[in-house]
């Protein structure tokens, strides 16, 4: 799919809005085959090729996203791997395997692009099943993972792309341990970026987003699911400049206008210079009943 027929998508999508859950979601969803070439296509040419070539920029993200996670669960120092197990849903190439695994998890992945899984390290690569986040249970038991149990699972900027959100969160209390760890980051519908940006707004992404939610109906989602201690908080990404104004390009051509005008201001070591920003997300963390 082109660029300009994937912006025509996105201004004729037919988005709901929930007045009481604060959510939003996609009215007709569009095929698996569609979503498939359309992320494949993605990472040949598109925005997601260029999330593959910001690999350091990503590992910064990830280490960033990890002493999170360890300041969150009081591991003991030993032994390393014995309750650290790990599983990063939505993984793409790999990146935060990689993160984690530095930081002593037996970390896995799984991830339904092909083409994502080719860029990953080889010896990620093994660590990683290819298949639907819709049938995680499914997925996970017939293939690499012996014991599908986990500590600590990660769903980043996954819960969006789920058919039945609530029915991704119990297949996950399924792989995940008495107590055991969700980290999870969502668009957030109450984001002031929302409003100003409107039809716009860049989480508006009908070939991939098919439900947006406020930190009110993550919350209600979680706990129909049978999640406890659930804590909600902004969720940053490490970025450059450069790298933010392409992932805009696309989706508002407006504010991309603005964006070039300021390329050209701004020195070249200030726009590869990578900063923190919230660009309209929230993390949850919740554990497993």
């Amino acid at each position: 799919m082109s660029r300009d027929k994937t912006r025509q998508v996105i201004r004729q999508a037919s988005y709901y809005y929930c007045s009481n859950c604060k959510s939003i979601f996609l009215g007709n969803l569009p095929k698996a085959d569609d979503i498939v070439n359309y992320v494949n296509n993605e990472y040949n040419s598109g925005s997601y090729k260029q999330y593959v070539g910001a690999k350091d920029m990503k590992y910064e993200q990830f280490k960033f996203r990890i002493k999170k996670i360890n300041s969150i669960i009081p591991y003991a120092p030993a032994p390393p791997l014995g309750n650290k197990k790990l599983l990063d849903i939505g993984c793409s190439c790999g990146y935060f395997i990689d993160v984690a695994l530095e930081n002593g998890y037996d970390a896995y992945g799984i991830e339904f692009s092909e083409v994502a899984i080719s860029y990953a390290k080889p010896l990620t690569q093994k660590r990683i099943i290819q298949g639907d986040i819709n049938t995680l249970k499914q997925t996970a038991t017939m293939n690499l993972i012996e014991d599908t149990q986990f500590n600590i699972v990660t769903a980043f900027d996954i819960i969006e792309h789920t058919e039945n959100p609530i029915e991704f969160l119990r297949e996950i209390k399924t792989v995940l341990k008495p107590f055991g760890l969700l980290v999870l980051t969502t668009p957030d519908t109450g984001h002031f970026l929302r409003y100003i940006m409107k039809g716009y707004w860049p989480m508006i992404q009908p070939t991939q987003h098919f439900i947006l939610f406020s930190k009110k109906s993550i919350k209600l989602a979680l706990e129909k699911a049978g999640y406890k201690d659930i804590s909600i908080m902004p969720a940053y990404k490490i970025v450059s400049f450069d790298y933010l104004l392409y992932q805009i390009e696309l989706l508002n051509p407006n504010l991309f206008k603005i964006g070039q005008k300021l390329k050209h201001i701004i020195p070249a070591k200030l726009r590869k210079k990578l900063f923190n920003i919230n660009i309209g997300e929230f993390m949850v963390i919740a554990h497993s009943s």
